[in-house]
C-alpha cells in the first residue's frame, strides 16, 4: 500500500469509495460524498493536505482522507487549525491500518506546514490513539450542532496546548 496526495482525475473513484465506506455506518450523515465535493471548491481545500490510500500492484484506492482550514477562533485573531473530514476504507480493507496510516501521515504533514490543531467529529474510542481528545476538555467551546463527545481535537505544538489550559476563550464552528 502506499499513501499519496489525491489526484483530480481520481475524484469520482474516491466518491465511490467514500459512498461505499459510509453505506452502512452508524455514523453517517448521509452526504459525506457532498461535503467533499463542497470542501474542494472553497478557501478552504488544500490540495496538498488529501491523500489516498492505493495498492502497491493493481493502484486500487482503498482509503482516502482529506484536511481544510478550520481556524480556531481567539478573541478578535484566529489560529490555524484544519478540519479532518471524512476518513473512509473500503470496507473490505477495514481493521488492515489503512485509516491509521492515513491519519499518521495527515498529521505529519500538517505539522510540517505548520498547523497548530486538527478537528473533527467521530468516535472518541478510534481517534484516542492519535492523541484526540474532546475540545471541550481542551479547552475550546463547540459552536457546532453536534454532541462535544463527538467533536475532537488534536493539538499540533506544545505551545498551542499551554495557551489552551491558561483558561483563554477558544472557539470553533464545524461545517456541517
Amino acid at each position: 500500500m502506499i499513501i499519496r496526495h489525491a489526484r483530480r482525475d481520481e475524484y469520482g473513484a474516491i466518491a465511490a469509495l467514500i459512498e461505499e465506506a459510509f453505506r452502512d455506518s452508524a455514523v453517517s450523515l448521509g452526504h459525506e460524498v457532498q461535503f467533499v465535493e463542497i470542501l474542494r471548491s472553497s478557501d478552504a481545500y488544500i490540495p496538498g493536505l488529501e491523500y489516498v490510500a492505493a495498492d502497491d500492484d493493481s493502484g486500487e484506492i482503498l482509503g482516502h482522507i482529506i484536511l481544510s482550514v478550520l481556524p480556531i477562533s481567539h478573541g478578535n485573531s484566529s489560529i490555524r487549525g484544519l478540519l479532518l473530514a471524512p476518513l473512509s476504507v473500503r470496507p473490505a480493507f477495514q481493521h488492515q491500518g489503512i485509516g491509521t496510516a492515513l491519519v499518521e501521515r495527515s498529521i505529519a504533514d500538517a505539522v510540517s506546514q505548520g498547523y497548530r490543531g486538527i478537528f473533527l467529529v467521530g468516535d472518541p474510542d478510534y481517534y484516542s490513539r492519535f492523541g484526540f481528545v474532546p475540545a471541550v476538555s481542551a479547552g475550546i467551546r463547540n459552536r457546532s450542532v453536534y454532541p462535544d463527545e463527538y467533536v475532537l481535537f488534536r493539538p499540533l505544538d506544545e505551545s498551542l496546548s499551554a495557551d489552551l489550559m491558561d483558561g483563554s476563550p477558544y472557539s470553533v464552528v464545524l461545517p456541517g
